[in-house]
């Protein structure tokens, strides 16, 4: 093989490598597109996401807050209802002290009779 024939060859290797080198640079450029595209869509994703957290965060108040309100209305509720129960408990307490004495004074005074 002449020095030509070599040299020929070897740059036609080079043309090879450089077609090759060139698809790659294109498929990196590629990528390269597609992820920063990604990171984008990520951003976008990430900035719904709060949005869509704040909301949240203000509907999860409002209800807790109308939740306290209710609690609050219940509890008042089982106060009076407390109330009204200590208050039947002492009509009866007092039927039942005023039947046993009244018991006690028929037995006394009976035999007086």
């Amino acid at each position: 093989m002449t020095m030509e024939g070599r040299v020929g060859r070897l740059e036609g290797a080079y043309e090879q490598v450089n077609e090759r080198l060139g698809d790659y640079v294109e498929r990196f450029a590629d990528i390269s597109r597609r992820l920063q595209g990604l990171g984008e869509e990520i951003q976008g994703l990430r900035e719904d996401m709060n949005a869509n957290n704040a909301s949240l965060r203000g509907e999860m108040n409002a209800n807790n807050a109308s939740l306290r309100g209710e609690m609050n209305a219940l509890r008042s509720e089982m106060n009076a209802n407390n109330a009204s129960v200590r208050r039947e408990s002492r009509w009866i307490g007092g039927i039942i002290i005023a039947g046993i004495v009244v018991t006690v004074l028929s037995i006394i005074i009976q035999p007086l009779l």
